[in-house]
């Protein structure tokens, strides 16, 4: 999506009213029904009467607009546009703030152009360009806060080579100043294992224009929430919040109107649910001490009501704290959680407010979701928020963010109880393998990854990008992974360029030849099939990987992509490989670009549970179609790497090329979780490969795993015709195929190990199964 090239003001007197469910004051439609939002908008107030909102939308087939708007802070039907566009440069819109200062709107964003994070402004006075200080940078994630004597200060993100960083701005007047911010990395080799790298940075600024920036940072294999103080343009002091065995992220600061710094952020720990990694979420405020120059907490509330398990998508900010602050004293703490846990429709979420010093929650809003809330109460004490509706999935159109006051000490009701609570639930033991030396097989090198992963990227999931890559590399150990996001907003729209450019800067980012490789991707979502398609069964997906880093989108959902055979005619002839998944669908009709099909995910381990699944991929097998059997997570509740599903592959080197190469030839097996070294050989031939011969076929296995391994089982054209019993850390069989019949056939080994496959829900795949599977070999064997 391409942004139009004007910058105008206009003044709209029709705007949408809709009743609220709770509020002293109607709601206020941002925009037409027929536009569509992506990522959160930002809020504005100055504690008295004035307030802005900001976003970016896009109507159907439209440029994406930058949009600012002024709000009312009574019932008037009358409101103020600015619609902001980049004039200078040519790029794609992303996360919008607004900030106002001296009666004049400013708004802040990031513009992507090829993968690079311009920092932009406009101001009401029509101007649009870039930040001039920040032309240079690659920026990514921001904050923005202004000072009542009209100083604004940012906090940016800045990607460098080997290492992503927050920097601090500061402008009076038309002077930009940066900020030092204390470098808090671990020093030694200069790569991006051993750089820290800092996300969602958080302003705030007191009264007397004292300044707090806070930001995550991940370091040593965790999440720590960093702190900075600023006063006279110098940091006074710098500070962290980090426990053993848990990530704090996500911070929110603010001051209250003594000035007092508070900070709420999300403290999480890895749990065990039943073979299943999870988490124990819990959102905690803490207000710092001057004398003491450390934070101490002052209320913890538990959110892991609706965070685990995943069982539907979820447009809101289930992790993220908010902060408000009334000027005659007090701050507030809300936060989100989706209301019905228990099923598999998105559904709605409810607004909880809670006094940062209490202990009690109250709902103050019902039935919507993705609220956002502004800095500071009204002078009234009524607090502005904005939120959206979560309609049913696969039939809902565009969600418009509506705007609505109401006071936060007017609550609906008490919080439900009893909610889950997963405190005593036991700390996730990622596995790790004990071989000294990595396998070589026939001049290849065995590495494990997960071709199959989403972020929040993907609209309505859990877990920012950095967070799955740094879980993938280091809890996981994998060599390889893929994040395919998603190619619709809301099952409404296309992805935006303007995301799928962030995706491709991550796996850009995380990329390092022989230590570790990130693809580019994305995944076709059909939800339901083309009319006329003689398949009638939903859910016909395609995760795109490339081995280069700029694969268009073909998205289902811009008109133009209606089916799986239409993906497949625009990518043909291309570096590129789709890959089924799911049980159903199975419209699998090019094996030149269509090379693989997952068999197990986080879904399901579809190979060993569906009967119907083994039946169509056998079906598919015996018309002659060569298929390699890959795993993958499918990751949507932050389970990256441990989503019940991995994929081997036998490649030369750890590259994108050659990952990439053996997974084209096929030279690859699924497993459920186990990390096998398992060899296939057909008279001769390796796994994915084909042969032609006129003796009876000799297969030969050899696998060894950390895992027992009970049974092998070798199957040729669908059916099991051998089985051996086995309890060992390693074996060698052959087996000869006298019966085998001239003709074509194909012949794949069903390896189980020690342990259970547990059947958890939807999208909750175990961490560690005990199976796998290696791709097929073709064989032809003539008549003697």
């Amino acid at each position: 999506m391409k942004p139009s090239i004007t910058t105008s003001i206009s003044t709209s007197t029709s705007v949408l009213i809709k009743p609220s469910t709770h509020s002293d004051h109607q709601p206020i439609v941002l925009t037409d029904d027929d536009n569509c939002f992506h990522r959160r908008l930002s809020l504005w107030n100055d504690g008295g009467t004035s307030a802005a909102a900001a976003w970016f939308d896009c109507a159907f087939n439209e440029p994406a607009t930058i949009c600012l708007r002024r709000l009312p802070t009574d019932n008037a039907n009358s409101i103020s546009t600015i619609n902001s566009e980049i004039t200078r440069i040519a790029c794609h819109p992303y996360d919008p703030w607004v900030v106002r200062f001296a009666s004049a709107d400013e708004l802040f964003w990031i513009g992507m152009r090829n993968q690079h994070g311009c920092l932009m402004r406009a101001s009401s006075d029509g101007t649009t360009q870039p930040v001039a200080i920040a032309e240079s940078w690659n920026c990514g994630d921001l904050a923005v806060a202004s000072t009542e004597d009209g100083t604004t200060w940012l906090a940016v993100q800045v990607w460098e080579s080997e290492q992503v960083s927050i920097r601090l701005l500061r402008c009076d007047d038309t002077q930009w100043d940066v900020v030092e911010l204390p470098h808090t990395g671990t020093g030694g080799s200069c790569n991006a294992v051993s750089q820290p790298f800092a996300a969602r940075p958080a302003l705030s600024v007191s009264p007397d224009g004292h300044v707090m920036v806070a930001w995550d940072e991940y370091n040593a294999g965790a999440y720590r929430c960093m702190t900075a103080f600023v006063s006279d343009h110098a940091v006074t002091s710098c500070n962290h919040i980090a426990l053993p065995d848990h990530d704090a992220c996500r911070p929110t600061a603010i001051h209250d109107a003594e000035g007092t710094p508070y900070l709420a952020y999300c403290l999480e720990r890895r749990i065990d649910l039943h073979g299943a990694i999870g988490r124990h979420s819990e959102i905690v405020c803490a207000a710092w001490h001057d004398t003491t120059q450390q934070w101490q907490e002052t209320t913890r509330a538990n959110i892991d009501h609706a965070m685990n398990p995943w069982l539907a998508g979820y447009a809101g900010h289930r992790r993220q704290p908010w902060l408000t602050r009334s000027d005659n004293g007090g701050i507030w703490l809300a936060f989100e959680e989706k209301i019905d846990t228990t099923s598999m429709s998105p559904g709605n979420g409810r607004l909880i407010v809670r006094d940062m010093h209490g202990t009690q929650d109250h709902v103050l809003h019902n039935d919507k979701s993705g609220y956002v809330l502004a800095p500071h109460l009204m002078s009234d004490g009524r607090l502005l928020f904005a939120f959206k509706n979560q309609d049913e999935r696969w039939t809902s159109g565009p969600t418009p963010y509506e705007i609505t006051y109401t006071r936060p000490d007017q609550s609906l009701a008490l919080r439900p109880t009893p909610l889950l609570y997963h405190r005593d639930a036991p700390t996730f033991q990622a596995q790790t393998q004990t071989r000294n030396e990595r396998p070589t097989w026939l001049s290849h090198q065995l590495f494990f990854g997960d071709p199959h992963n989403h972020s929040t990227l993907s609209g309505d999931l859990e877990g920012d990008p950095d967070e799955m890559y740094h879980q993938v590399r280091d809890t996981a150990g994998l060599d390889f992974v893929a994040f395919t996001e998603n190619d619709y907003v809301g099952f409404t729209y296309p992805l935006p360029d303007s995301a799928y450019q962030v995706s491709r800067r991550f796996a850009e980012f995380f990329n390092r030849d022989d230590v570790f490789t990130s693809f580019v991707g994305w995944e076709y979502t059909l939800q339901k099939p083309e009319p006329g398609s003689e398949v009638d069964e939903p859910l016909s997906h395609r995760n795109v990987l490339t081995d280069g880093n700029n694969i268009p989108i073909h998205s289902c959902y811009d008109g133009n992509t209606p089916s799986s055979a239409m993906l497949v005619k625009k990518l043909r002839g291309q570096r590129v490989l789709l890959h089924h998944h799911h049980e159903t669908g199975f419209d699998i009709t090019d094996e030149t670009v269509e090379r693989n099909i997952e068999i197990a995910s986080g879904w399901h381990a579809h190979m060993s549970e569906s009967k119907k699944f083994r039946a169509n991929l056998h079906a598919l097998l015996d018309t002659g179609m060569r298929l390699g059997f890959i795993g993958g997570s499918d990751s949507h509740d932050r389970n990256a790497g441990f989503g019940g599903a991995l994929t081997g592959v036998w490649a030369t080197h750890n590259t994108r090329h050659e990952i990439f190469n053996a997974l084209c030839e096929r030279r690859c097996f699924a497993t459920t979780g186990p990390r096998p070294d398992l060899r296939l050989t057909v008279a001769g031939a390796p796994m994915g490969s084909s042969v032609v011969g006129n003796e009876s076929p000799e297969v030969d296995v050899y696998a060894a795993c950390d895992q027992l391994i009970q049974r092998l089982e070798i199957i040729r054209n669908g059916h099991v015709i051998a089985v051996s019993m086995h309890n060992d850390y390693e074996l060698t069989h052959r087996f000869v195929d006298h019966d085998c019949p001239a003709g074509d056939h194909y012949y794949y080994v069903h390896v189980t190990f020690e342990g259970t496959q547990h059947h958890l829900p939807f999208n909750q795949n175990p961490a560690y199964g005990n199976h796998a599977w290696t791709t097929p070999v073709w064989v032809k064997r003539n008549e003697s």
